[in-house]
Parts: structure tokens; sequence; C-alpha cells
């Protein structure tokens, strides 16, 4: 059956049938090109550095040894020192 050969109301159906068709492909279509939101909330890092004091033996003065610590709390730097053991 061609094209001249349908009535009105195959026209329609047609047409319906195209539009229909379209929709879907720029629907799907837009659902794989748009942004996807980011769900994650930003996160910051508050680096602290404590001095160690070096053993007088150390005759340079050129290098100097810091622990870090992390975190937004107030820390007590001598109390935070003694608790060191070497061990990560």
């Amino acid at each position: 059956i061609g094209f001249t050969m349908l009535g009105l109301k195959g026209k329609c159906k047609l047409a319906v049938l195209a539009l229909v068709t379209i929709f879907s492909l720029l629907a799907a279509l837009y659902g794989l090109l748009r942004p996807v939101p980011n769900g994650c909330v930003m996160t910051y890092m508050y680096p602290t550095y404590i001095p160690v004091r070096t053993p007088a033996n150390v005759s340079s003065n050129k290098y100097g040894l810091f622990l870090y610590h992390e975190g937004w709390k107030k820390i007590d730097f001598n109390e935070h020192l003694m608790k060191l053991s070497g061990v990560p």
C-alpha cells in the first residue's frame, strides 16, 4: 500500500506514530546525554603541622620534623607529642 492510497485516517495514524517515535528517541537521547547531578557533599581538610623537637645532638638546622594532624579541633601539642610511639 502506497502513501497516496491511505485515507485521512491512515495518514493521521502514520503521523502519530512518527511523532511518538521521534519523541521517544529524543527522550532517550536526553536521558543519555544529560549531566549527572553530583550527589556528593564537599569535604574539607584542616591540616595542622605540629613541630617535633629534635635532640640536641642533631647538627643541622636546615631541616625540621613535623607531625601531621588532621582535624578542626583545638589540640594540646605537648599532650599529643607524648603519645608518639613510633608506630603509625
